[in-house]
């Protein structure tokens, strides 16, 4: 978890925010995995066991390098980063 420049905290893996993407919509899907080589599975036990909520994996985005970026967010209406409730920020109802 980290605290954004305007307050707001935000779950984060080594500082880099998490996102769901849009179209992980099943049980234990990582559509998003290594997608353009920018997304990757938030995976801190070295890739065995991923990091979800309501059992779609969350992403780190290879474009954020500093705590607290989000350059991913909504990009292509597929990636919203995550509130600390695990809901998706900013997507469509």
């Amino acid at each position: 978890m980290l605290t954004r420049p305007d307050g707001a905290r935000q779950p984060a893996v080594g500082g880099r925010p998490l996102y769901r993407y849009a179209q992980d919509t099943g049980t234990g899907e990582a559509r998003g995995q290594g997608v353009g080589g920018t997304r990757f599975a938030a995976a801190p036990d070295g890739g065995k066991a991923r990091q979800a909520v309501d059992c779609r994996p969350l992403h780190t985005l290879a474009g954020d390098g500093e705590p607290g970026d989000t350059n991913g967010q909504g990009v292509g209406g597929t990636r919203y980063a995550v509130s600390p409730d695990g809901k998706p920020t900013g997507a469509p109802e």
